[in-house]
């Protein structure tokens, strides 16, 4: 008994202490022990199937374990002696245990181990009976992931599908991050299980994530692609010319902008600011939507400083972080007036600059004129009185068969000296007239009676008109001769801006009028104040606007009574000349009617037709130069020959000079000898190109001159420094020996111009 029972219990003592033991066989005990016959032994043996292999990295194989003997045919999986293996070695995955097999799956570590082999066993659970090894021989993963498209651009909030390709193994499903994160997130975006890529709506910058793919079968194994995200952009126009110069835009304009908002499907725009108030205020400026993504900025209507630049900004609805901006400046304006003007060459015209916006104080510009040739300003220095932002043009002489030129007046603003105001002076050979109306006849009551009325007199008043300076009434006293018709028409008109009648002025003023109206002509007394309005002692010397612009009014009524004749004096004829005579400052009239005005006859060019036939100037003209008479310190004198004092003499004004600082409403241009205002007297005396070897003509008008040997003023050198550039046949020139500067004064003097009138009024 105790013989045939060794083997069996010595393999069960090795198998308990052993196992599992593989190729250990199990022997059951005989049958019925009867003597010495003994039965068969039962064995277990257990076999792994494939019994070597080779997997690569991260791939998977099955293992399958037969078990034969016990009717328990379930196994125990082991990896290197490691149950079910580890993550180093490769996992072992139990299957299913059906007809005496057992099922597992070994899954191939992705890293591989060193040595790169493993060894696949399995053990009976019922007595642990243990398999041969199978060799598991590893090697590099042949998984490999590819991911579509590998680029792509997309705006905040837009959607992009990916498709991942895994080839190398039969586990072709991948986990989808984006920059690392497993479905990625609000930050960087999202991605569904399926590659669905969805950009963050908030980005305001250009940005970038990364998409991964990465294989479940070996995580080793990833691919990405590259998303570029734009950021929500805001541009806002019109873009300014320069990128140094903001957008310019003028006190109380107006200026559109539209905003154009990319990198988002949400294109508009959720409000408008100016300097990042929205809706802007009253001191920046105000916007206001005037429709889809474009709003009107309204600049306010002055500025504190210059420049004064605002930012315009539009919000993006999308995200408001996300914004777009524009600067502007709002700049003064500058207007110029007058606008334009006409003026003769080389007269002077007063021009005021407004600087609109501009705060109180900062009106004051800089006078310039563009255009070559144009003339120029009197210097600030020179322009004493007047405010900073007034300004006086003086034109050039014209050259020899030049008509007219155009000069471009510029005023730069000193507050904001990017900004300008032009105007345009059109030059011409003379003076523009102005323009008669209102003219009506007086009562009987109201027209004074002199001795040499006869009964014969009638009065007239009108309104005259002219560029630059105040409409003035102007008074007529005409005296009609019994001839029909008349031998033509004679003005006269007195000194100191002709404020009164001839024949009231002068003591034998009426005895000149009455002499002419016996011979034949109408005489018509001009009067710029008394007796008719004794408000006006300066008569139309009356400013401001300067001596040569007022001399405007006694030219424009001289010559409305050239052409309108009959007006005064039914029976006259248009045919019939027209004379003048005026002492004084009435020489002065005259002068600068035939000098500067065109009535000479040669002027048609600027649309003057009127002509003296005869004039005759007596202690004048004193405005031949205003500069001499009033700057005695230059002490300049008269040319020698003048026919009472043939030795030069002082040009120099005695009196009247006050009436020369009311012609420009300025207490002291003249009277207070300011040798600043030189340019400024200089351009309004009558012969405007002293100095400059230059002549006028005068062949269509007889010139008498008469001159008292007691005028202590300067009407003898100031007349005959006129009288000696007159281009024609020597004029009349006479010396009266009893006479001081109120000519008419004088019975011999009295009686001379009535007879040179009558002489030579043909």
């Amino acid at each position: 008994m105790r013989k045939s029972l060794l083997p069996a219990v010595s393999c069960l003592l090795v198998a308990s202490i052993l196992i599992p033991l593989g190729g250990c066989i199990a022997h059951a005990p005989s049958g019925n022990g009867g003597g010495g016959g003994g039965g068969g032994n039962q064995q277990t043996t257990v076999t792994v199937t494939p019994s070597s292999a080779t997997v690569s990295g991260g791939s998977t194989t099955t293992f399958t374990a037969t078990v034969t003997g016990p009717e328990e045919t379930a196994v125990t999986w082991y990896v290197n002696g490691v149950q079910n293996g580890s993550s180093t070695l490769g996992t072992l995955a139990p299957g299913a245990n059906t007809s005496g097999t057992t099922t597992a799956v070994y899954t191939a570590p992705a890293t591989l181990p060193t040595p790169p082999t493993v060894s696949i066993t399995a053990a009976s659970v019922a007595n642990g009976t243990t398999s041969s090894p199978s060799t598991v021989t590893l090697t590099a993963s042949q998984v490999a992931v590819t991911v579509a498209p590998a680029t792509a651009n997309l705006s905040a909030g837009g959607q992009q599908q990916f498709t991942a390709t895994v080839t190398g193994t039969a586990n072709t499903t991948v986990g989808w991050y984006v920059d690392n994160v497993l479905g990625g997130n609000s930050t960087v975006g999202t991605i569904s299980t399926t590659g669905l890529y969805t950009a963050p709506s908030n980005v305001t910058t250009t940005a970038t994530a990364t998409v991964m793919a990465q294989s479940q079968a070996d995580t080793t194994k990833q691919a990405t692609a590259t998303v570029t995200i734009a950021g929500i952009a805001v541009s806002v126009s019109p873009v300014p010319a320069s990128t140094i110069v903001p957008l310019p835009v003028p006190v109380g304009g107006t200026q559109e902008f539209s905003a154009t908002v990319t990198g988002t499907t949400n294109t508009a725009v959720t409000n408008w600011q100016v300097n990042n108030v929205i809706g802007g205020t009253p001191t920046s400026g105000t916007i206001v939507s005037s429709g889809s993504n474009t709003a009107v900025y309204t600049a306010p209507a002055s500025v504190s400083t210059a420049p004064f630049t605002v930012t315009i900004t539009a919000v993006s609805s999308a995200n408001a972080a996300s914004s777009g901006s524009i600067l502007a400046n709002v700049h003064v304006t500058v207007n110029v007036t007058p606008a334009t003007d006409t003026i003769g060459q080389s007269g002077n015209l007063l021009y005021t600059a407004v600087v609109n916006g501009a705060p109180s104080g900062s009106q004051g510009v800089n006078w310039s004129v563009t255009s070559a040739n144009g003339g120029g300003f009197v210097p600030t220095a020179d322009t004493t009185g007047i405010p900073s932002n007034q300004g006086i043009y003086i034109a050039p002489p014209l050259s020899q068969g030049e008509s007219t030129l155009t000069a471009t007046i510029l005023a730069t603003s000193q507050f904001d000296q990017t900004q300008s105001g032009t105007a345009t002076t059109t030059v011409q050979l003379t003076d523009p007239l102005g323009a008669v109306s209102n003219f009506e006849a007086l009562s009987a009551s109201q027209c004074p009676i002199s001795a040499e009325d006869s009964g014969n007199a009638s009065c007239y008043s009108m309104t005259v008109s002219c560029d630059g300076i105040a409409p003035w009434t102007t008074y007529l006293k005409v005296n009609t001769p019994s001839q029909n018709p008349p031998a033509g028409t004679v003005i006269f008109s007195g000194d100191d801006g002709g404020a009164n009648l001839y024949d009231t002025e002068y003591t034998n003023g009426s005895d000149v009028v009455g002499s002419v109206v016996t011979g034949g002509y109408t005489a018509v007394q001009l009067s710029f104040g008394a007796p008719f309005d004794g408000a006006n002692p300066n008569g139309w010397l009356t400013g401001p606007g300067g001596v040569r612009r007022l001399a405007c009014r006694y030219a424009t009524v001289a010559d409305w009574i050239y052409h309108n004749p009959q007006m005064i004096n039914s029976n006259a004829s248009s045919g019939a000349p027209m004379c003048a005579t005026g002492n004084g400052a009435g020489a002065g009239a005259i002068a600068y009617a035939v000098s500067e005005y065109g009535m000479n006859g040669l002027n048609a060019a600027s649309g003057v037709t009127s002509n003296f036939a005869m004039v005759e100037l007596t202690s004048g003209p004193i405005f031949t130069a205003i500069d001499q008479g009033c700057i005695c310190s230059t002490g300049a004198t008269g040319p020698s020959g003048a026919p009472c004092n043939p030795a030069p003499t002082p040009m120099c004004y005695t009196e009247g000079m006050t009436t020369i600082d009311a012609a420009y409403s300025q207490p002291t241009v003249c009277s207070g000898g300011n040798t600043m205002n030189t340019l400024l007297l200089t351009s309004d005396s009558i012969y405007y190109q002293r100095g400059k070897g230059a002549v006028f003509p005068l062949p269509n008008t007889t010139v008498n001159m008469l001159f008292g040997k007691l005028d202590s003023d300067a009407g003898e050198p100031q007349g005959w420094e006129w009288n000696r550039v007159l281009l024609q046949n020597t004029p009349t020139q006479s010396c009266e020996q009893n006479a001081s500067h109120d000519l008419p004064n004088d019975p011999t003097s009295a009686t001379a111009i009535a007879a040179d009138i009558q002489a030579h009024c043909k």
